[in-house]
């Protein structure tokens, strides 16, 4: 059984009839590919370039010279021109290039492959510079048109050996036929930039993919319905939206977003990727409804209820899909990873699944769920496996989830708090009621034993062990100089006890004032904006003391460096798409400040780097 409606998942070749409100892109590209060799297909996540190449373009090219190969270069362990070869070709020689398999499927085949490569960030992302730099010179060969040199050079040997006839090297020198087509997100866009020196015309024909307009949001909406069951073989039969419903839907969806169009205005466009998980869910409704007949059935606002019934569709399938995963502690790692880790500022943010396993504690097993459900998206990088939300548009409705769920945490977490502090209160009060009996009772003891000095030392020990608990109590507080000046009294007063005893408190006197020269550098630290050194500080501090209030102070430490190193990424990465490539270093810079060692933003760094003489 099929569904009209693919949710969450890309409109494949197959589903081709289904394929609705994308004609005039659909043609447009088209046209595009076919007057131009080579064509950068960009888009926000969410709009459906993957649809856009499989149901509406592949199946227009099936009377026509041009063969569509898709690739994918996401396998590490195999270089990308070789993964490039193996989809040009069932089998290659050792040496065999871009160039001369594509020549040899001219030949052979009788026909132009295009070649489309989705998610063609990876090359960026996957793979070192080297990697990218062997790739890239066999692209670039194949788009400029130009002899490769190992080429070049055979034929320079056979005309001075005389080994090559001019037919030979006529054949040698013919240019391959093909078609190129790189699909990239938008977001992704300015790497393509990187290879403006190898390939000049690499953005020259861009083709932006926006979402859909209310009248094609019309089309996708209606008319998969209205196919006859039988066509398709479908798990509903045939139904119907009533006006209201499809208006509705089409408002909803387009006030959630709006861009500026070329005639300066802001118009609203519909995310694909929204507008099917909310179809497919009416459609398993309708599809779930007992036999009716002859009769199709009608689908109004009330059936799906409403404005709120969609809003509901788009937050409960981060809640249903978290539902799947069976057991409540990892239901809950994975709500904290994508609610807390994965979103930052409002904002996708992409994690090492290292980091996801050992910090966050989520499986590779609940992980793996995520990414079927298309809740999550794998990235595989040349430095392990990176993971982020699938889309956009998914950031609202997880937003929502979390502050309801937050809102719940945090009223669990006050009423625990309040349990605890009376708890802690009772226990203080009776710490100091226990303590101001024992200094009564020393005096007493003290006046009646004086004559006895082994009792009097005895009094006295209680006493100066009730004043401790006094001192541990401020300790606690962060009172750092009021609970040494109480350690201070008791080693003075315990000049004539034990000098076990006294080694002791004079050992815990040396770690207190330890702990209190670490917080204080801390908190200058954090004054300074220096969070980076201040959190080793605290750290230091904690493994002295190790206080639930140094705990508390190095978890929102920690929060704010979190918060300001995503602040100053965003800044860096809007301006170096912007072409303020020394704002951008700036920024990225200062979040190197705070996490001296990531990857990712060294990487960015140098390319800002780069690309700063341009700037100046």
């Amino acid at each position: 059984m099929n569904f009209r409606y693919p949710g969450p998942q890309s409109f494949t070749e197959e589903d081709e009839g289904l394929f609705f409100g994308r004609k005039r892109e659909t043609k447009a590209l088209y046209d595009l590919i076919a007057v131009q060799p080579l064509v950068v297909l960009f888009s926000k996540s969410g709009m459906g370039k993957t649809s856009l190449l499989q149901a509406g373009i592949i199946p227009r090219l099936r009377f026509t010279e041009f063969d569509p190969v898709i690739i994918r270069l996401h396998n590490t362990q195999v270089a990308p021109e070789q993964q490039a070869l193996r989809k040009i070709a069932a089998s290659s020689l050792p040496d065999s290039t871009l160039w001369s398999e594509i020549i040899r499927y001219n030949e052979e085949q009788n026909g132009t492959p295009l070649l489309i490569f989705d998610q063609f960030e990876e090359v960026f992302t996957l793979y070192s510079d080297q990697q990218r730099a062997a790739f890239v010179r066999q692209l670039a060969d194949v788009i400029n048109g130009k002899l490769p040199d190992a080429l070049r050079q055979q034929i320079r040997d056979g005309i001075s050996t005389g080994t090559l006839e001019k037919p030979e090297i006529a054949a040698l020198e013919k240019a391959p036929s093909v078609k190129i087509v790189l699909s990239i997100r938008s977001d992704m866009l300015h790497y393509l930039h990187l290879l403006s020196p190898e390939i000049p015309t690499i953005l020259r024909n861009r083709f932006e993919l926006l979402g859909l307009q209310p009248d094609q949001a019309r089309e996708a909406i209606v008319n998969p319905a209205a196919q006859a069951q039988e066509l398709g073989d479908y798990a509903s039969p045939a139904f119907e939206f009533s006006e209201e419903a499809a208006t509705q839907m089409i408002n909803f969806l387009s006030r959630r977003q709006q861009t500026w169009h070329l005639n300066a205005r802001l118009e609203p466009e519909i995310e694909s990727f929204q507008l099917q998980l909310i179809c497919e869910h009416i459609e398993k409704k309708v599809s779930a409804l007992p036999g009716s007949g002859t009769d199709k059935i009608l689908v109004t606002a009330e059936f799906y209820d409403g404005e709120a019934g969609i809003e509901n569709v788009l937050a409960n399938f981060y809640e249903n899909t978290l539902s799947k995963i069976p057991d409540p502690q990892a239901q809950h790692l994975a709500r904290r990873l994508v609610e807390d880790h994965l979103i930052k500022n409002q904002r996708r943010v992409s994690v090492d699944g290292g980091t996801i396993s050992l910090t966050y504690g989520v499986t590779e097993t609940v992980l793996e769920k995520l990414v079927e459900a298309r809740l999550l998206r794998r990235d595989s990088r040349e430095t392990g496996d990176y993971y982020e939300l699938s889309h956009d548009t998914l950031l609202p409705p997880i937003l929502r989830s979390k502050e309801i769920f937050d809102k719940a945490e945090d009223q669990r977490r006050a009423r625990e708090a309040a349990e605890l502090a009376q708890r802690e209160t009772r226990k203080r009060r009776q710490a100091v009621f226990v303590a101001v009996l024992a200094v009564f009772a020393s005096i007493i003891a003290f006046w009646q034993y004086k004559a006895a000095e082994q009792a009097k030392l005895e009094v006295f020990k209680n006493a100066l062990q009730a004043q401790r608990g006094f001192a541990q109590v401020l300790k606690i507080e962060g009172k750092y100089p009021e609970a040494l000046k109480q350690l201070d009294y008791i080693i003075g007063f315990a000049a004539d006890l034990d000098p076990a005893v006294r080694d002791t408190l004079i050992r815990t006197r040396a770690d207190w004032e330890r702990m209190a020269q670490y917080m204080g550098r801390g908190d200058s630290l954090v004054q300074s904006g220096n969070l980076y050194e201040a959190l080793k500080e605290f750290e230091q501090a904690y493994l002295i003391g190790r206080d639930t209030r140094i705990e508390t102070i190095q978890k929102q430490t920690a929060a704010e460096l979190e918060n300001r190193f995503t602040d100053f990424t965003f800044r860096a990465e809007r301006q170096f798409k912007a072409g303020q490539y020394q704002l951008a270093i700036d920024n990225y810079n200062n979040a190197l400040k705070l996490r001296p060692m990531d990857p990712n933003v060294q990487q960015m760094l140098e390319a800002a780097q780069k690309r700063l003489p341009l700037d100046k």
